[in-house]
């Protein structure tokens, strides 16, 4: 017998490896440049002066994975607004900075169209159990009201 193999998984590990094999570079960009991507990891850290910051691991369509750092005060707070998630599609643009500020210009995008609905992983169990025991499932709430008939298998 041969056993199944999940090839699903043999991706991950790959991409696991390629990972581990080819860090990230971080993006340290000049006035003007941009960044687009697929999130791919979030990672928190513990800044140098105790304030916690982010950084988004965008894979790029046409080169190697980025890791931005959300450590500008004003990135961050768009970071905090936006709460991206991995699979979404982000980009980055640094600006110059206003005259007399004294912070990084740099702008976050996010496009969350493409997110998946999350799975509720305990309704799901709840589910199997009550299947398993052979429970029936939960009324959804579209039968006919008690005491009148439910005339959909009516074929016309």
């Amino acid at each position: 017998m041969c056993p199944v193999k999940n090839i699903e998984k043999e991706a991950q590990m790959r991409s696991v490896k390629e990972r581990l094999n080819h860090p990230a570079e971080v993006w340290t960009p000049s006035i003007g440049d941009q960044l687009f991507g697929v999130v791919v990891d979030l990672v928190k850290h513990d800044g140098q002066y105790g304030a916690p910051y982010w950084s988004v691991f965008v894979e790029t369509p046409d080169g190697p994975e980025v890791e931005v750092r959300c450590s500008c005060s004003k990135l961050q707070r768009e970071f905090i607004a936006y709460k991206p998630e991995i699979g979404d599609e982000i980009g980055f643009r640094y600006d110059e900075t206003p005259e007399g500020k004294n912070w990084e210009n740099k702008t976050m995008v996010l496009d969350r169209s493409k997110r998946q609905p999350p799975i509720d992983w305990e309704r799901e169990a709840s589910e199997f159990e009550r299947h398993k025991s052979g429970e029936k499932p939960e009324a959804r709430g579209d039968s006919a009201p008690k005491g009148q008939d439910d005339d959909r298998d009516i074929p016309f």
